[in-house]
């Protein structure tokens, strides 16, 4: 509500007035305060009043009733972690077609000396090979 006094200050010219909790007392109070008001501004903040009262009262009623959490997914993150699985998964089988090649070559005596390879890969392929004659050669020792 508008005070005259405050004029001067146009920023403090507007004055707060705390309301009633019940409906009806409430709207009473806004008759009092806006005494000498027109009637048309009397109607407007008595129909403002209505409304926000109507919102908070949903507002309560929908904080009771919905007690699910929502994730919020972010569509552009997901594209971008499924195009890396994609690619991951096309490194992966490229991977394992080059194990598979290596050892191929390394069962077959046609090839002596070994080409271009991945050292990393190529000793893992060798691992792969040795192991099952370690344990052969184990099994023997112990009888």
């Amino acid at each position: 509500m508008k005070t005259i006094e405050r004029a001067h200050t146009p920023k403090d010219m507007w004055e707060k007035v705390k309301l009633d909790k019940s409906y009806n007392a409430a709207l009473q109070q806004i008759d009092e305060q806006l005494l000498y008001w027109p009637e048309f501004y009397i109607h407007k903040s008595k129909q403002r009043f209505t409304k926000i009262r109507q919102m908070l009262v949903r507002k309560r009623k929908l904080k009771l009733k919905d007690t699910e959490n929502y994730e919020i997914v972010s569509r552009k993150a997901e594209k971008r972690e499924k195009s890396r699985e994609k690619k991951a998964e096309k490194s992966a089988l490229i991977e394992r077609h080059i194990e598979e090649e290596l050892l191929k070559k390394l069962q077959t005596p046609e090839y002596e000396e070994i080409y271009n390879v991945n050292q990393k890969k190529f000793q893992k392929a060798l691992k792969k090979i040795e192991v099952p004659e370690e344990e052969e050669e184990e099994v023997i020792i112990i009888t």
